[in-house]
């Protein structure tokens, strides 16, 4: 649930062991969009996103294949390959914001559940 319609990126997950490319992952919403970058190797979705709405995300990697796709309500926003792969094995994992927005870019709105999963989901169903 974003709370703020403003321009700028709103952090929802991070983990960044370095920023150079494909070592910082961080899941956002950029300018009312949804976002997934490895830092450098990046995919923004196509849905605009409302203010004061709930929104199922599902952000997903498939290593086989290196393409990243982002779900929003169950519903396949966008995919891009080739993307990465994601290299980070070190630095800690964040919610809300992220060692390279810190101390600014927090997550302006409520956040009810994060899960990972060690799998690419061919499908991602809204809750």
């Amino acid at each position: 649930n974003t709370a703020t319609d403003s321009y700028s990126d709103n952090v929802i997950f991070g983990q960044c062991q370095q920023t150079v490319q494909d070592k910082c992952l961080h899941i956002i919403v950029r300018n009312q969009y949804t976002y997934l970058g490895f830092f450098a190797d990046d995919i923004s979705g196509v849905t605009l996103l409302s203010t004061n709405t709930w929104y199922h995300m599902g952000y997903v990697y498939d290593y086989s294949t290196k393409t990243q796709y982002i779900y929003v309500n169950g519903v396949l926003d966008v995919s891009g390959s080739p993307k990465g792969p994601y290299q980070g094995t070190m630095g800690n994992l964040t919610i809300g914001t992220n060692v390279i927005y810190f101390p600014n870019n927090y997550w302006d709105g409520c956040i009810d559940q994060v899960s990972y999963l060690a799998l690419a989901k061919k499908q991602v169903l809204p809750l």
